[in-house]
């Protein structure tokens, strides 16, 4: 398994746009397509916008993104050391219910378990440890 990414980022909404990006165009630059790229980016936003607004409710904290080529996916690692949350134990939200009687948000953690393959959470110590994988095609 190659690493292709290993970024830190303070855990602000500014420091999403360049890890995005970054990531982007590791997963471009190792064959992934455009779509492929787009949805790696959306559910990558989604997990780092969850940290950044939930996971250090007391103060200042960090995020890392990691990324693997393995082959015919590609595996990406997305680290905090905020309060601890599993995303893979929420139930999906009611999609079918009426837009208009559903809470605004709750999707984000609905769009990583859908659109990443394999999606797993584990707690390291202090740290949360959401990874998930992506196929070329």
């Amino acid at each position: 398994m190659k690493t292709l990414l290993e970024i830190s980022r303070p855990a602000r909404l500014e420091s999403l746009t360049p890890v995005i990006e970054t990531l982007a165009a590791a997963a471009a630059a190792h064959g992934f397509s455009r779509e492929r790229v787009s949805l790696l980016e959306l559910v990558v936003e989604e997990a780092v916008v969850n940290i950044c607004r939930h996971a250090y409710p007391a103060g200042e904290g960090a995020f890392e993104v990691r990324a693997f080529d393995d082959g015919d996916r590609l595996i990406v690692e997305i680290r905090d050391a905020g309060i601890p949350f599993d995303p893979t134990l929420l139930p999906d939200p009611d999609t079918h219910e009426d837009l208009s009687r559903r809470r605004p948000g709750g999707l984000g953690v609905y769009f990583v378990k859908r659109i990443g393959n394999g999606v797993a959470y584990r707690r390291e110590g202090t740290r949360n440890i959401l990874r998930f994988s992506m196929a070329r095609e």
